[in-house]
């Protein structure tokens, strides 16, 4: 079981986070303007964050992150090019992998389902500030990689899981 409150099993929270983080997007924007911080509810995943395709199917990708990371209902709710929404949003800190997660620094990994159609996943990754422990560094991007995440994330996910990029 997950030493966190939201795990695997709670799919519901997707649902909530596509009919209501759009709503929320201007008005988090507007307040950031006025108090200077970015803001926002939706946002964009770029090509540069691909890590692969999975023939696992969520279940059995959101319980291996279950047990080494969490489930992160705060992020925001991201989009491809291709229009395709997120189905999930996962962090991995320090203390779920100290030999690839500096102190303060997160992995975070976004789940989608396969453009192709086929049964199982795709995963896009990046790293960037703690949102728990750097909150305004984290908002204003001051250490987000795109590629740092990527090869952290193949790393995590070869030591870490048993799930299989294809």
């Amino acid at each position: 079981m997950s030493k966190y409150t939201l795990t695997s099993d709670d799919d519901w929270i997707e649902s909530v986070r596509q009919h209501l983080y759009p709503k929320l997007h201007g008005p988090l924007s507007s307040l950031g303007k006025r108090i200077g911080i970015p803001l926002y509810a939706v946002g964009h995943v770029g090509e540069a964050q691909y890590i692969g395709k999975f023939d696992e199917n969520e279940d059995t990708i959101e319980d291996e992150f279950d047990d080494r990371g969490e489930r992160n209902p705060i992020a925001a709710l991201k989009s491809l090019r291709d229009g395709r929404t997120s189905e999930g949003s996962w962090v991995v800190k320090h203390d779920d992998a100290p030999d690839l997660i500096e102190k303060g620094m997160q992995l975070h990994f976004t789940l989608f389902v396969r453009e192709d159609g086929e049964s199982g996943r795709e995963l896009y990754a990046h790293y960037e500030d703690d949102w728990e422990e750097r909150p305004i560094r984290h908002l204003r991007g001051r250490n987000f990689s795109a590629s740092e995440g990527v090869a952290i994330a193949e790393e995590y996910l070869d030591e870490h899981t048993h799930l299989i990029r294809q």
